[in-house]
């Protein structure tokens, strides 16, 4: 099981594609077909009831920024399982705030932000996220 995969056709644009890659991205699926990017709302394939009862596999979740250490940029992803207010801080190890990455309102999905810190001094530096209903904390060295 899980080696083949079978070719499902409804809805997509032409005749029978092949799908080679597939995405979900703030209440949508996206295809990649050799014809180009399909888009569909992910309620138009399953019952709003259900995925509204389903917590499913998203939830909120800091991940280790990549790499780390670095210099002098990093990537720090997130991801919120539902539209939520968004801070996203760095901090140096003393507590002392070094910049805010995020400080809007965004869509649930999964985000990746690069930090340059380009001019920065070297060291350990913490960076938090904080909406509603999650706060979490990781360290980073930058080294120079």
């Amino acid at each position: 099981m899980g080696n083949r995969w079978d070719s499902i056709t409804d809805n997509l644009p032409g005749p029978a594609q092949l799908v080679y890659s597939m995405s979900i991205q703030s209440g949508d699926l996206f295809a990649g077909t050799s014809e180009g990017i399909w888009r569909r709302p992910i309620s138009d394939i399953v019952p709003v009831d259900y995925i509204n009862d389903y917590p499913g596999p998203l939830s909120f979740k800091l991940h280790q920024n990549c790499p780390n250490p670095f210099n002098p940029s990093t990537e720090i992803t997130y991801t919120l399982p539902k539209a939520s207010t968004v801070t996203l801080r760095i901090f140096d190890i003393l507590g002392r705030e070094v910049t805010t990455l995020v400080n809007e309102r965004k869509e649930g999905g999964r985000y990746t932000i690069v930090w340059d810190a380009d001019g920065v001094p070297s060291g350990i530096y913490f960076y938090r996220i904080a909406t509603g209903d999650f706060t979490e904390s990781k360290k980073m060295v930058l080294m120079k």
